[in-house]
């Protein structure tokens, strides 16, 4: 009896460790499912965002209201714009608005950030004779040097980066101070924060060619493509640079480079089409984009449109985050 005990042990752990190798190989680790959220005004012009598809309003039409901006810390959805004069942000459903003060005619709130728990805004408006451009964290103002805004980032030193334009020359902010990116006619559009690496997307103007897509990393220019377009928005993962705006190849239309090869987008017949936020979450591209004549949002996965935003809405939702 003991030996067949000791025989039935052996069979039914041999059994059983083929069962559960079969089981481990026909049922492998799920897939990690990204939430993909996008922001932006209802084809009634609310301002809303979109959670898989999903529409959350956070605000009536009885107001103009832009919005340029959407990031998620936690549970919570952030996104930021202009209603009417005033810059402002929600967080979920409640808006802040950030009052102008008397020599102020418009502000807007390009950008929302959350680092460690600090909200930081970027604003751009009119006071007085000149535009202005500054950044709020918790509602302290830093003043920043004259020019055009166009997107923030936050580096785990806190030191805050905001690239943009003066002059007609990319550049950048950090912590207020300007510094330029090339001498070159150019634009920056936008910047990423690396560990210790810092990315700014752009393009400059050639003579010969046009407006040619660039970045640059720690502030030496690479270039992306040797035909014309316009990079609007990057992203950065495994060092590879990732960026999304217009490309004159294949007849031109919305695109995205990595690093420096052009990936198609299905245009899905689209005649006028731009891109302008990407975001890539576990080897999944994801990009938004519009077709200006027939007035539709846009949203690709790794190059395909999808619902709800496949060329059928007509919601305009640009601003990106992929969680």
């Amino acid at each position: 009896m003991k030996k067949w005990n000791q025989l039935a042990v052996v069979i039914i752990s041999v059994v059983g460790s083929a069962l559960f190798q079969q089981c481990t190989t026909d049922n492998p680790a799920p897939v990690a499912v990204a939430d993909v959220y996008v922001a932006g005004t209802t084809d009634a012009g609310e301002p809303a965002f979109a959670k898989n598809g999903v529409i959350t309003k956070v605000g009536d039409a009885s107001v103009n209201t832009s919005v340029y901006s959407i990031t998620v810390s936690g549970n919570d959805v952030y996104i930021a714009g202009a209603r009417g004069e005033n810059a402002v942000y929600w967080k979920n459903n409640t808006m802040t608005t950030i009052p102008n003060d008397a020599n102020t005619s418009w502000t807007t709130a390009y950008e929302v950030e959350v680092k460690n728990y600090d909200v930081y805004v970027l604003l751009y408006g009119l006071g007085g004779p000149s535009n202005f451009v500054k950044y709020l964290k918790n509602g302290v103002a830093t003043e920043c040097s004259n020019g055009q805004p166009t997107d923030m980032a936050i580096a785990e030193t806190n030191d805050v980066y905001i690239s943009g334009n003066t002059n007609d020359r990319a550049g950048f902010w950090k912590n207020g101070v300007w510094s330029y990116l090339t001498e070159l006619n150019s634009r920056a559009t936008a910047v990423k924060v690396v560990g210790t690496d810092i990315y700014f997307s752009g393009f400059y103007y050639d003579n010969l060619k046009g407006w040619m897509p660039v970045y640059w990393k720690n502030g030496t220019m690479v270039a992306v493509d040797t035909v014309s377009g316009m990079v609007e928005d990057m992203e950065v993962v495994n060092g590879d640079v990732y960026m999304t705006g217009y490309s004159n190849q294949n007849g031109g239309g919305a695109a995205y480079w990595k690093n420096t090869t052009l990936v198609s987008l299905d245009l899905a017949g689209f005649t006028a089409t731009d891109s302008y936020g990407i975001a890539v979450r576990n080897g999944d591209v994801y990009v938004t984009g519009r077709d200006y004549t027939a007035n539709k949002t846009l949203l690709w996965k790794n190059g395909k449109l999808v619902k709800p935003f496949d060329g059928t809405s007509s919601d305009s939702f640009s601003a990106l985050f992929v969680k």
